[in-house]
């Protein structure tokens, strides 16, 4: 039996040996094998995500049938993969404008500095043809960059935040919207 000292601990571990059955087990645990990620899910799209408030990241996939329906009539040294970014208006799914970026061949991701601070942007992936003309393969969602300020003070000397409304000014910067 085990002893106890006058608090009540043990003097002495217990005498069972529970890792008597971790004895004769690998040194590391083995865990199932599924096998490796895809390089690729087989779909032509491109994802745009908002950085900050100039710059964008896109990444992309381009199948081989992607390419090939876009340089059907031509051979694929005359076509050069390009990136287009579009600004697009703030009310509406009309492009103000864009710009178009030369990618390396089998590039997968980029980063773009849309030279903006704000604004709605879209993505599309494709080639251009000797003539200039853009075939698009995908499209990207349009994604919204951060305005890049701080919001400004209204009339009563308050900082006012789009979709926030507090219910009094903030007197003190230690104390909580609602006084609590």
């Amino acid at each position: 039996m085990n002893q106890l000292d006058a608090e009540g601990e043990l003097l002495s571990p217990p005498a069972i040996n529970a890792w008597k059955n971790l004895e004769n087990s690998p040194t590391t645990p083995t865990l199932p094998h599924w096998g490796e990620l895809p390089r690729g899910y087989g779909e032509d799209y491109i994802v745009l995500m908002a950085k900050d408030p100039a710059w964008l990241f896109a990444y992309w996939e381009i199948t081989a049938a992607g390419w090939a329906s876009c340089a059907v009539d031509l051979q694929d040294t005359d076509c050069q993969l390009m990136l287009r970014i579009l600004h697009m208006s703030d009310d509406s799914e009309i492009p103000l404008g864009h710009f178009d970026i030369s990618i390396p061949p089998f590039s997968e991701d980029w980063h773009v500095n849309t030279g903006k601070i704000g604004g709605r942007f879209r993505a599309d992936i494709g080639v251009r043809t000797p003539t200039e003309d853009f075939r698009r393969i995908a499209s990207s969602n349009i994604v919204q960059t951060p305005r890049g300020r701080v919001a400004a003070p209204d009339i009563g000397g308050r900082t006012v935040f789009p979709g926030l409304d507090l219910p009094h000014p903030l007197d003190d910067p230690g104390t909580s919207p609602t006084n609590w």
